[in-house]
């Protein structure tokens, strides 16, 4: 760690506004208490340089709980979809249509009542604050 691709030196300097949390910090997580404190030094550190996080390989209801308690923006992995095909991905109403996990779904509908920036509501597929538009995509940077 701390050299390459890897270095804070160049974290700082790349044009990003979101960070991208690999999966083998999360898989199996909620486990390993080290890897708990390496995810919340990241989401630290994200937040402190202005940025996003994204987690990929959630698999796991608990693992979501416990990346939205530490901090982490957003989440991917098979716990929100598994991979689909494009056009079923065009023809559904939502992306809650995809998760399988009812308590993930629950957990999602207790949070959009506090979601002021519509993140939830993206997933759940209601109407976005505001304009409307869909939210820029971010511009990522993988640890």
């Amino acid at each position: 760690f701390g050299a390459g691709y890897t270095s804070f030196s160049y974290l700082k300097d790349l044009p990003a506004d979101l960070l991208k949390i690999d999966g083998s910090f999360i898989v199996n997580m909620n486990r390993h208490p080290a890897n708990v404190a390496i995810v919340e030094a990241i989401v630290s550190l994200a937040q402190n340089l202005g940025m996003k996080t994204i987690a990929e390989w959630a698999e796991d209801f608990e693992t979501v709980e416990t990346l939205a308690e530490i901090g982490v923006d957003y989440v991917q992995g098979f716990v929100v979809a598994r991979p689909q095909h494009p056009d079923k991905i065009l023809s559904v109403r939502s992306g809650a249509d995809f998760i399988q996990d009812k308590t993930l779904l629950d957990y999602l509908s207790t949070l959009a009542d506090d979601d002021e920036l519509g993140h939830v509501d993206l997933v759940l597929g209601e109407p976005q604050p505001a304009s409307g538009a869909a939210p820029e995509a971010p511009h990522a940077k993988s640890t």
